[in-house]
C-alpha cells in the first residue's frame, strides 16, 4: 500500500534541489530522451481563460528505469507582475506508474524556472568556445537571473553584462549577482555595449520588438 502523499513548498524545493544537480539530471534527462527507446512523449495543452490568464498542462514526464512520472500544470497571470506577484505559479505530480498513487506534490515555479535555465547552461556547455566566460544577457527578470546563476553553477560565468529596457531593473540584478555569485556584473547602457566581446548571449525577454540587431 502505497504511504502518504509528500507535499514540498517552494522554500522547501529551494532547500533540496540545488541548481548543479538540476543541471545535470537536466543533460541526463535529455539524452536519454533523444537515444533511449521511445516512451510516450511529453503533451502539452493550454487554456485561455482571459486577458493575460492561461493554463498550460504538459503531461506525462516519462523516462525508462523511473517507477513514477510527473504532471505539471502552470497558471500564467500577467497582471501579477504588476502586483508584485509571480507571473507563473503552479504544481507538479509525482505519480506512481504502477498504481497511480500520488507520491509527492510540489511547487512548480522554481523547478520550471531552474529547468529551463539548466536547458541554457547545458546549451553553453555543448556549443560554446572553451574557456567562453563572459555572458550577456538580454532580460533581467526572472529567468534572467536563473540563467546567469546556472551559468555559475558549471563554472561558465566569469563576467555578466545586462541589458533591460528598464535600466534600474538592469542596475539591480548587476548588484545582485556581483554580492550573490562573486562575479563581475554590469548594466550595459545599450545593447551593443552588452554584446561587444561577448562569448554568450542570452535573450529571456518577452518583448514583441526586436531589441537586438
Amino acid at each position: 500500500m502505497s504511504g502518504p502523499t509528500l507535499v514540498l513548498s517552494r522554500n522547501e524545493v529551494a532547500r533540496l534541489l540545488s541548481l548543479g544537480h538540476r543541471a545535470a539530471a537536466s543533460g541526463d534527462a535529455d539524452i536519454r530522451h533523444s537515444t533511449e527507446p521511445l516512451e510516450p512523449r511529453t503533451q502539452r495543452a493550454r487554456a485561455q481563460l482571459g486577458e493575460g490568464q492561461s493554463v498550460v498542462v504538459n503531461f506525462p514526464g516519462v523516462l525508462t528505469g523511473y517507477d513514477a512520472y510527473t504532471v505539471k500544470v502552470n497558471a500564467k497571470t500577467t497582471a501579477n507582475r504588476a502586483a508584485g506577484l509571480p507571473f507563473l505559479r503552479g504544481a507538479i505530480l509525482l505519480i506512481e506508474r504502477d498504481t497511480g498513487a500520488l507520491r509527492a506534490i510540489l511547487d512548480s515555479s522554481l523547478v520550471t524556472a531552474m529547468r529551463t535555465a539548466a536547458a541554457g547552461a547545458l546549451g553553453v556547455t555543448a556549443l560554446a568556445r572553451p574557456g567562453a566566460a563572459l555572458a550577456a544577457l538580454f532580460g533581467a527578470g526572472v529567468q534572467g537571473t536563473w540563467h546567469l546563476g546556472a551559468l555559475a553553477a558549471i563554472e561558465r560565468l566569469g563576467e555578466a553584462r545586462i541589458y533591460d529596457l528598464e535600466h534600474a531593473r538592469a542596475e539591480q540584478l548587476a548588484t545582485e549577482l556581483s554580492r550573490s555569485l562573486g562575479v563581475a556584473a554590469r548594466a550595459a547602457r545599450s545593447p551593443k555595449d552588452a554584446v561587444d566581446g561577448a562569448d554568450v548571449i542570452i535573450a529571456v525577454t518577452p518583448s514583441r520588438a526586436p531589441i537586438l540587431d
